[in-house]
């Protein structure tokens, strides 16, 4: 169970079933408008073949001061779907945005398969959607990116959640920085038994106009990496000298690292958490319950 807090009102319903088909999840992340509304992020999930939700969908809802659903909307693209937990949330100069990501849908055993689409998908987003007060888009800034759409229909692990397995990008943090919105993002290739290329890590720098200020790509050694079990939502954090942020290590004697960059997105430096003996799921797991933050001493 996800709760929102804020004030002297907490939520702890997560999830509403509109139909027999998809449900529309009330995630962790709540921001608090000038006016005194919230404004929550969330996904739809729709059933899949399978009989299980799956292919996710970005979503919002604003909820009054005392708890009222005021409106909610759901952001369904066709033959795409998103691979992001859910969208990043911010208000500046009284208009609401999310920020969000689209790859290609792989989940073959459900309508919105984009092999079945006229025009397949081969096209990822990232994109930036200022949104009016019924959280319709008002205005809209996409960057297109092309991506890997190689199946493998073999693994048992793509089989089971393909869109983690196959190309995708996945934003995982994102934050309103001195009047701009700085994040990061991977665009990972399609996993298989040759590799099909690196995956990459990017960070940026934004405007609220869409536009990319600052940015630089890191090629890694992974190929085809699920990055959504690795890193968690918002474990990017600004610190006096630049930015920090948590990996999850992949061993019971390597518990991740903690990378330092600077104001520019240079590395500086990379430091290791290794305790023998012990399971690093431990850490992994607390990461999944509370947002990585960091306190000045």
């Amino acid at each position: 169970v996800a709760n929102a807090d804020a004030q002297e009102w907490k939520v702890i319903e997560t999830y509403s079933y509109d139909n027999d088909t998809s449900i529309f999840w009330y995630e962790e992340c709540t921001i608090e408008l000038a006016n005194g509304n919230f404004f929550v992020s969330s996904t739809t999930s729709y059933k899949s073949g399978a009989g299980d939700f799956y292919s996710e969908h970005p979503a919002v809802a604003l909820i009054s001061s005392n708890g009222q659903e005021l409106a909610r909307n759901e952001f369904f693209r066709p033959g795409l779907c998103t691979t992001t937990p859910c969208p990043y949330l911010f208000e500046n100069n009284g208009n609401i945005y999310m920020l969000t990501t689209y790859s290609p849908d792989h989940d073959s055993t459900y309508f919105n398969y984009f092999g079945d689409c006229e025009i397949p998908p081969t096209d990822a987003i990232l994109g930036l959607y200022m949104l009016d007060d019924k959280l319709d888009i008002k205005e809209s800034y996409e960057h297109i990116y092309t991506i890997d759409v190689y199946e493998n229909r073999g693994m048992m692990e793509w089989q089971y959640h393909p869109n983690f397995y196959s190309g995708n990008i996945f934003l995982y943090s994102a934050f309103e920085d001195e009047g701009y919105i700085t994040g990061a993002y991977f665009k990972t290739v399609s996993y298989a038994d040759v590799p099909r290329g690196q995956d990459s890590l990017f960070f940026f720098k934004m405007d609220f106009e869409g536009n990319f200020l600052l940015k630089k790509g890191y090629e890694l050694q992974s190929s085809g990496s699920p990055m959504q079990y690795a890193y968690q939502r918002q474990q990017m954090v600004k610190s006096d000298n630049g930015y920090i942020i948590y990996t999850k290590g992949s061993n019971i004697d390597y518990h991740g690292d903690i990378e330092y960059y600077d104001n520019e997105f240079n590395h500086l430096t990379t430091k290791y958490l290794i305790q023998p003996g012990h399971d690093p799921e431990t850490m992994y797991s607390l990461s999944r319950l509370s947002n990585i933050s960091v306190k000045r001493s």
